[in-house]
């Protein structure tokens, strides 16, 4: 049957070899600069790796072992995980402003505007990721702790992974999760591109990487082509898998197995505006170029992705480059959307924006779910279905559309088809109108709450981090 590509390669044929072959010469010739004694010299104990001029330079032969049982591991988990079938979102970063639902306008949210933000995150699907607003109102020293309060008291599972490597901010909120009878997740971004590890970092890992009161979690880097990678393929790409290999051998050595990060991922820089690209055609190039690198090296699909634009309110900018860049990574596998509601890269969190990506999953959802097979009835015969259908003036009162119109259409999206005249009666509700309501009423009917004595506990330790803090 037709099998349309849409898509011309990134890569050709060599050029996944060739990213292999610069990558391992990258970590072996090059190395990764390290300024943190401790960490160089565990390494040098445990990894195999040598200390030069504050680099660490990889054994090319214990470098290519790791590469092929990488490539084991990551294959045996693809096998083991059957590509999704259903479409579903949820998670953000934690942004600096809120896009007004009222005025479509960014502004610093406050407190009350905070916990409401993080409760519809919740709703939409958000877990085990940051609140997806700060709050302005509370001193900047001491915003970290607050959004984790606001995270562990007003939603079931969200929190963790904003940075912190105050020793008591980080006890503070780790007493904070266990109070609500949870676990907090600390996440590291360990390298920081080019091929350079965050000496901070290591302080702050070595003192936490044996604590039984939390979760430490490795970030990978962000490797910009244009700015922090070079702007040439497949050079840039080389700089990509060389911090992935990079990143995942020195935390496995470091931990014993324990600490694991394997994270391919490429960003473009945006040479007009001295920004990222985001949810641009040229960014869904670069995710490209990663799928095939991925596919090449490691025989894996893509599996998550996430709503992009460089939008800084609701508009057409905004809408053109999330469902734009969203059509693209679904189409290469992505099932799984994180960056709900997350708008100006990642600055502003937008409600309204929240609801329409689940207007825009629920698109892609319908669009490559295909046509189901009950629409089909290959033995009808089309003399007497078409002489029944002229007998009624038409098929609109067939049996057949009656048993058939609900398989074809999603009747829960929010989109509408209605006459321009039924629009007008209807008060003229453009779609951002109508998926707003329906977020309030989400909203009015979001029944999470702490109990009273976890509650309790937890303001007690944010009070004593506002007097050690402060």
């Amino acid at each position: 049957m037709l099998n349309v590509q849409p898509f011309r390669s990134v890569l050709k044929p060599g050029d996944a070899q060739r990213i292999q072959d610069g990558a391992i010469r990258l970590l072996c010739e090059h190395g990764i600069a390290c300024s943190h004694k401790k960490g160089a010299e565990l390494l040098v104990e445990k990894g195999g790796i040598t200390y030069k001029n504050e680099r660490l330079l990889f054994d090319r032969e214990r470098t290519e072992a790791f590469l092929e049982q990488l490539k084991r591991e990551q294959s045996l988990l693809q096998d083991s995980t059957e590509q999704a079938i259903h479409f579903s979102m949820g998670g953000n970063w934690n942004s600096l402003e809120l896009c007004d639902p009222a005025t479509n306008r960014p502004r610093p949210a406050n407190t009350g505007e905070a916990i409401w933000c993080a409760r519809l995150s919740s709703l939409l699907g958000g877990e085990k990721c940051p609140i997806p607003v700060v709050p302005s109102d509370v001193p900047i020293r001491l915003r970290t702790v607050a959004c984790e309060r606001i995270a562990v008291t007003h939603t079931p599972c969200l929190g963790g992974w904003l940075t912190a490597t105050d020793p008591e901010e980080i006890r503070v909120i780790a007493a904070m999760h266990q109070a609500a009878g949870r676990k907090y997740v600390l996440g590291l971004e360990g390298l920081i591109t080019p091929l350079r590890m965050n000496p901070v970092v290591f302080d702050t890992y070595f003192e936490w990487c044996d604590s039984p009161d939390l979760d430490i979690y490795i970030m990978g880097g962000i490797p910009v082509a244009g700015t922090t990678a070079p702007m040439p393929f497949p050079a840039n790409l080389m700089v990509s898998l060389a911090e992935t290999i990079a990143l995942d051998y020195i935390f496995n050595a470091l931990s014993d197995g324990k600490h694991r990060c394997f994270n391919l991922r490429m960003e473009l820089a945006d040479m007009k505006n001295a920004n990222l690209s985001f949810g641009t055609p040229e960014q869904c190039l670069c995710f490209q170029a990663v799928y095939e690198m991925a596919y090449e090296l490691f025989g894996i699909k893509p599996a998550g992705g996430a709503f992009r634009t460089n939008g800084k309110v609701v508009d057409a900018q905004t809408l053109t480059e999330r469902m734009g860049s969203f059509l693209f990574q679904a189409a290469f596998g992505a099932r799984r959307f994180g960056g709900v509601g997350q708008i100006c890269l990642d600055e502003v969190f937008s409600p309204v924006q929240a609801m329409l990506d689940k207007e825009i999953l629920r698109y892609g959802e319908r669009l490559f779910g295909g046509m189901p097979e009950e629409c089909f009835d290959r033995e009808l015969d089309i003399i007497e279905l078409l002489e029944e259908g002229e007998s009624l003036n038409g098929f609109l009162a067939h049996e057949t559309t009656g048993s058939r119109f609900r398989s074809i259409f999603d009747l829960g999206r929010l989109s509408s088809a209605s006459f321009l005249s039924e629009w007008k009666q209807g008060g003229m509700k453009t779609l951002e109108i109508l998926v707003w309501e329906e977020g309030k009423k989400m909203l009015t009917d979001y029944d999470f709450e702490l109990p009273a004595e976890n509650r309790r506990e937890v303001d007690r330790l944010y009070a004593a981090a506002q007097r050690l803090l402060l």
